[in-house]
């Protein structure tokens, strides 16, 4: 069964969304806003190492395009920074440091 929100899009060729929808897992970060979705991968060395798709024409994810367009990076990085802090994500060296407090101490 399709649900009802994705034969409307489909019958309607509008976006599921308007606003960003943004997400974090284990340090690795991401943004998705119409047709671009930024992305990032955590590493100890960069906390953040942002990259910019542009779904329509490139699907797989296999042309970075954030030296390109810098000033879409540093929007879509303060939505995601907004969110963060909205949401009190932590930064996941802040996390890593945390867990080995607490390991430590027991």
């Amino acid at each position: 069964m399709i649900p009802l929100l994705m034969l409307k899009v489909v019958f309607l060729s509008k976006p599921i969304h308007t606003e960003p929808v943004s997400g974090e897992h284990e340090g690795n970060k991401a943004v998705h806003l119409g047709n671009y979705k930024l992305v990032s991968k955590w590493s100890k060395k960069t906390e953040t190492n942002w990259e910019l798709y542009k779904l329509e024409e490139d699907r797989t994810e296999m042309n970075n395009l954030s030296i390109t367009f810098p000033e879409i990076v540093k929007e879509m990085s303060e939505m995601y920074d907004n969110w963060a802090t909205t949401n009190k994500v932590l930064p996941w060296n802040e996390i890593e440091k945390r867990y080995s407090e607490k390991k430590d101490k027991n």
